[in-house]
């Protein structure tokens, strides 16, 4: 009978060993599964449809001083306007997006600003190429970055005056 009872023990000891391999053996697949669903996906970059303007679509806050820009093929058609001062506006999927500037850098011939909007950042980097009168023309960067990670740089030249 204590041989019945000690063969029943290792019976059941042998038995919980191979369910327990079994065990861990599916909770590894699971995780291997989990890990293959859970890696991240390669994600393509977005392009903003930042679009162009013409002077008479200005936004009515512009009035006098100015620094506007366009592309450069584009001389008569701009995509950045601001007020010589605090609020920058770009053309985004047919409405005027307005913008605060809130940091400005500026030495000599370089000027770099940074602008930010309710779904969209800026940042202008440019440098001075010449000056006629009451303008200063500039060439440079413009970049805006979507906060649903929607970006866009482009070359611009412009200009700011009174």
């Amino acid at each position: 009978m204590r041989n019945m009872h000690r063969l029943a023990i290792l019976l059941l000891f042998l038995a919980s060993c191979n369910s327990s391999e079994s065990s861990t053996n599916s909770i590894t697949e699971q995780t291997e599964n989990t890990i293959e669903m859970e890696a991240p996906e390669k994600i393509e970059e977005k392009k903003l449809p930042l679009e162009s303007f013409t002077v008479e679509e200005f936004p009515k806050e512009i009035n006098g001083c100015a620094c506007y820009y366009w592309l450069p093929d584009q001389s008569e058609k701009f995509i950045y306007v601001d007020d010589y001062a605090r609020t920058a506006f770009v053309k985004i999927k047919g409405h005027f997006e307005e913008m605060e500037i809130y940091d400005v850098y500026a030495d000599g011939d370089v000027i770099q600003q940074k602008c930010r909007g309710e779904h969209w950042g800026l940042t202008v980097d440019l440098k001075k190429v010449s000056q006629m009168d009451e303008t200063s023309q500039y060439a440079g960067t413009l970049e805006i970055d979507g906060i649903d990670g929607t970006s866009q740089t482009l070359d611009v030249k412009g200009e700011c005056g009174c």
